[in-house]
């Protein structure tokens, strides 16, 4: 729905729906997913106020072509559309629907960015973005009775993209913050909000000409296309970088002394088809973090050959913005000529990269082990473990979980 509308069979390919009519009805049963809509609602959401003499027995048909297509996609699911009290429901399990995913993920985002915690809302906010791709089911005409909803969606992306912005300058990151809030004031210029934090943004990065520049062009905007001034919000942030005052600054964000935020992973060249559900699994991860209580840990396996890198790469260069701290990434060799990697020398070269002077690694395994994993205990750092043929190859580099021995 974030996007042009798909049925995606289990290898994630795109299944035909050749008729409008039928992928409008689709859209239709989506937005009512597992509440029975009655046939005359559809007609009328299909076909307006003038439909078609033959509107029942052409909706009908709509319905036998989405349960072809729908079975095709999973054979084990036979009543995802059913005829129910008159009309039909869809039946959406839980996690399926990438609004409700959305959704969800965009409440604990700004739940959290609202208790403090900017590092974890920017994990949730990033997963929640990435799950659009292009306006509510783009290149489809809606009915007119979706277009609030759709309507809604699209507020809502905004509102999470303008928290992402948020949680990134509430983490010093002004930078990345500004890269993303000069993308939002040209796709919505007459929204205050995302220039009002791209002022901050310019300003906490040292760039204080550029941000009153940048409430120039905002109150250009504004004035030339709705004839007004700029609101409260964004005349204060503007008073107040004029005036400098304390009151611009950002929280102190917490340092830590000699650590160094690593950025390891290899290119991510490479073109992924076929693996949405792959990546959609990888990305629930994310979200159960919150209610794991430990790191989440994701295991790629299949025979050589099948792209696991590749797939591995695509989606921690997907996530990476969710990771502040930096992401670490190492070829254990496992199947390979060269010799595997034994795991003292990967914790020294890890504990290397994240600023521990080579004089304090431990000499002794469980010892180096222990220092990771203290290192990384208040930390948000992706760990890529490459070509591992065996688990006591990774026992110790897992960051704090309960298997890790001690």
């Amino acid at each position: 729905m974030l996007g042009p509308l798909e049925v995606l069979d289990g290898n994630g390919s795109a299944l035909t729906i050749t008729r409008r009519k039928a992928r409008s009805l689709l859209a239709v049963l989506l937005f009512k997913a597992n509440s029975a809509v009655s046939a005359d609602s559809l007609v009328d959401q299909l076909w307006g106020e003038f439909p078609p003499k033959s509107a029942v027995a052409n909706l009908q048909s709509y319905v036998a072509e989405l349960r072809r297509v729908l079975g095709a996609a999973d054979p084990t699911r036979a009543d995802r559309l059913r005829t129910y009290r008159g009309g039909y429901q869809l039946t959406v399990d839980d996690g399926e629907l990438d609004a409700e995913r959305f959704a969800r993920l965009a409440r604990l985002g700004t739940d959290q960015l609202g208790r403090g915690m900017p590092a974890t809302a920017v994990e949730h906010l990033s997963v929640a973005l990435e799950l659009w791709r292009g306006p509510v089911l783009g290149g489809l005409e809606l009915p007119e009775l979706l277009r609030p909803e759709a309507e809604r969606l699209d507020e809502l992306r905004l509102q999470v993209a303008e928290e992402r912005a948020r949680a990134w300058l509430d983490l010093g990151c002004n930078d990345v913050a500004a890269a993303d809030l000069r993308v939002l004031t040209g796709e919505a210029p007459l929204r205050e909000r995302p220039w009002e934090l791209l002022m901050l943004a310019h300003h906490r990065g040292g760039r204080t000409d550029e941000a009153l520049a940048t409430y120039q062009r905002a109150r250009a905007m504004l004035v030339e296309q709705l004839g007004v001034e700029p609101g409260p919000a964004l005349r204060r942030t503007h008073r107040t970088i004029l005036t400098d005052a304390p009151a611009i600054e950002p929280a102190p964000v917490p340092q830590h002394n000699g650590w160094i935020r690593p950025r390891q992973l290899p290119p991510d060249s490479a073109v992924v088809i076929g693996r949405a559900s792959q990546l959609s699994a990888l990305d629930e991860l994310l979200i159960r973090r919150e209610t794991s209580g430990t790191p989440p840990i994701a295991v790629v396996v299949g025979p050589a050959g099948v792209g696991k890198t590749t797939l591995a790469l695509h989606w921690a260069h997907r996530v990476a913005p969710a990771f502040p701290d930096g992401q670490l990434f190492v070829d254990l060799h496992g199947y390979s000529s060269t010799p595997a990697l034994d795991q003292l020398e990967v914790l020294s070269r890890f504990l290397h990269s994240l600023g521990v002077p080579a004089a304090r690694v431990p000499k002794d395994l469980a010892d180096a082990a222990a220092l990771y994993r203290s290192v990384l205990s208040d930390r948000r750092l992706l760990v890529v473990l490459d070509n591992a043929a065996l688990a006591d190859q990774v026992r110790w580099l897992l960051p704090g979980t309960r298997d890790v021995p001690s």
